[in-house]
């Protein structure tokens, strides 16, 4: 991957930690929705995850000029906030034009599997340790063999909405350090949001379920 080398050397992402905080949103959004819809005695359609599983990310040097949606030089300062979503901006290097389309496509994937109910396809475009944090949300005793069952198992425990895609344009800013990256892009209503990814091999990988508000 590009600029891997000189990543090593860049101030190293904090993914423990942001993994955890999305594995803690995974947890609280999964009783969340199980004491939704106890209280109003039914489900209304299916759902997907309403949580996450874990960063990741990668560094690249290059041109940031893109097709479609993607920033120039310095785009990432429209995401720098006060909140830990906003710092995560300022994270290793702004990508390349290249491997933020690729990063933007396996995003996209992902968002559109889950919105059709495809779970093995959306467990497939997940990291490692997002699929385990699939199987870390399901409550004790309804744990299923394999992502795809875990998956829908939360699924039914999560509103229609967050079903739906949130993304409206490609990735406008992937911030990238070694192997790990926050993918940051605009969704509907003027929210944007951000994700962290992984690249896996030659492929980027989505290390969580659903995204988080930014900054």
């Amino acid at each position: 991957m590009e600029g891997r080398a000189a990543g090593n050397h860049e101030r190293p992402m904090r993914t423990r930690r942001s993994a955890g905080r999305w594995l803690i949103a995974l947890a609280l959004a999964a009783v969340a929705c199980c004491l939704a819809l106890s209280a109003c005695g039914s489900s209304s359609g299916g759902g997907t995850t309403g949580g996450e599983g874990t960063t990741a990310g990668g560094p690249t040097t290059g041109s940031d000029t893109t097709s479609s949606g993607g920033g120039g030089k310095g785009a990432s300062a429209e995401f720098v906030g006060k909140g830990e979503n906003g710092t995560l901006a300022k994270e290793g290097k702004e990508s390349s034009a290249a491997e933020r389309e690729a990063a933007s496509e396996a995003l996209e994937e992902s968002f559109e599997a889950r919105a059709a109910g495809d779970w093995a396809g959306q467990c497939a475009s997940l990291t490692k340790s997002a699929v385990e944090a699939v199987e870390a949300g399901v409550p004790k005793g309804k744990k299923k063999k394999g992502c795809a069952a875990n998956l829908e198992t939360l699924g039914k425990q999560a509103p229609k909405a967050v079903l739906e895609n949130p993304m409206i344009e490609p990735i406008a800013v992937l911030r990238i350090s070694g192997s790990q990256a926050y993918a940051f892009f605009h969704g509907a209503k003027g929210q944007d949001y951000v994700m962290p990814m992984e690249k896996e091999g030659s492929d980027w990988k989505v290390g969580a379920l659903t995204p988080q508000e930014a900054p």
